[in-house]
């Protein structure tokens, strides 16, 4: 294993480089809603509108971009998605026009779509089967990145300064991505056997089956996430009347649960299975949301404790994808990731139409069906991986 990372440092480095850029700039518009809601002169409905055309960029490309690098490698695919994100940043502020900024959105998203799958599935290649552990560090450097930006933006408020230098700050940082993605050694693609290709099974996992299966309970959890990620600021200062910096506060003590959790499953991922995993967190996830939805005021131990759990979930359905699927791993994480983000887009557009009807304590309510659906299809999945690999199917 230490031979492998020193080997390969370069590429470790463009993957979890690109996590922390990808993840800094996922929050950005929602950390600046406000901000953003005054420069444009636009409803939070509306701004939410940007994030689910982002979404859209990323749906629309996230699938297709794993695919292709499985065919033309990861570099250069990677580099346009940082040259897109580029656009993005220095686009968005430097237009007072919401059309053009409904545009800039798009090109983000699909920025985050050719950077994600690429950037991840490098991690297969280097550890094959093995990349569990190194699976869950993506979601270290990615919440580490969302943490950064709700820090920054909370000091941005306390301080009242211009909300367009994070973008610039990023900007500069994405010139400093470019560099490493054009100069890092790349690995050649991991081609080994499929999970269940020896004597025992008595068949391979199909997409149609397992990874739809997986797609599905990726989905439930994504939308929960995107409904905790996008309205929880908003949800603990009108519905738990918390001040609007102290409820962006809140999103820097989910990221950071996001981070300690992922570490945490580092080291879990070596003792328990994933797919046992994937029923847990969501367990734990749903009793602390009824504590922060039933109760009167948000405790931050029950924010930091449903980041922690929930964070790593992803990082979970690409570790079980690359498991199943390791001859065409980019096409297995742009599958879950675009279940992912479809879940994202389609969640943030909904609720940004609903909740000024339905009221945000309705939504949060939502979460907890959303994950109670998604323990009964992680259990589900977790019934027929067990048939599979003892080839009983």
């Amino acid at each position: 294993m230490k031979q492998l990372i020193l080997k390969n440092k370069s590429a470790l480095m463009v993957t979890y480089g690109c996590m922390l850029f990808e993840g800094a700039i996922n929050v950005l518009m929602v950390a600046t809603m406000s901000m953003l809601q005054d420069h444009f002169e636009m409803s939070a409905a509306s701004i939410s509108t940007l994030i689910t055309i982002k979404s859209i960029g990323t749906v629309a490309t996230i699938y297709f971009s794993g695919s292709l690098s499985d065919l033309i490698g990861r570099k250069n695919i990677i580099c346009l998605g940082s040259v897109f994100f580029m656009v993005f940043l220095i686009g968005l502020i430097s237009t007072q026009n919401f059309y053009m900024a409904m545009f800039f959105a798009l090109i983000g998203g699909i920025a985050h779509g050719l950077m994600d799958s690429p950037a991840i599935s490098m991690l297969i290649d280097i550890f094959g089967r093995d990349s569990g552990p190194a699976m869950s560090f993506v979601q270290v450097f990615f919440a580490s990145g969302s943490a950064i930006t709700s820090t920054l933006t909370s000091l941005i408020i306390k301080k009242n300064m211009n909300w367009k230098l994070i973008y610039a700050l990023y900007a500069i940082v994405g010139i400093v991505v470019i560099a490493i993605v054009l100069t890092a050694r790349y690995p050649k693609r991991y081609k080994g056997e499929p999970i269940d290709a020896n004597e025992s099974a008595k068949r391979e996992p199909s997409f149609m089956r397992e990874g739809l299966l997986l797609a599905c309970t990726t989905f439930l959890l994504s939308s929960s996430s995107a409904v905790i990620n996008t309205w929880l600021p908003t949800f603990a200062n009108q519905e738990k009347n918390m001040t609007l910096i102290s409820s962006v506060e809140l999103l820097a003590k989910l990221q950071f649960g996001n981070i300690v959790g992922a570490l945490l499953f580092a080291y879990i991922l070596t003792k328990v299975h994933a797919t046992v995993l994937l029923i847990i967190n969501p367990l734990i996830a749903l009793i602390g949301m009824m504590t922060i939805v039933f109760m009167p005021n948000i405790s931050a131990l029950s924010v930091f404790v449903v980041g922690m759990v929930m964070g790593v979930l992803f990082s979970l359905a690409l570790n079980i994808a690359g498991e199943m699927f390791p001859q065409s791993s980019g096409k297995a994480t742009g599958f879950i990731g675009s279940a992912s983000m479809s879940a994202g887009m389609t969640t943030v557009f909904l609720t940004g139409k609903l909740y000024p009807y339905t009221g945000f304590q309705h939504l949060f309510t939502f979460v907890l069906i959303l994950l109670s659906l998604a323990i009964c299809l992680a259990t589900w999945f977790r019934t027929l991986y067990l048939k599979m690999i003892k080839g009983d199917l």
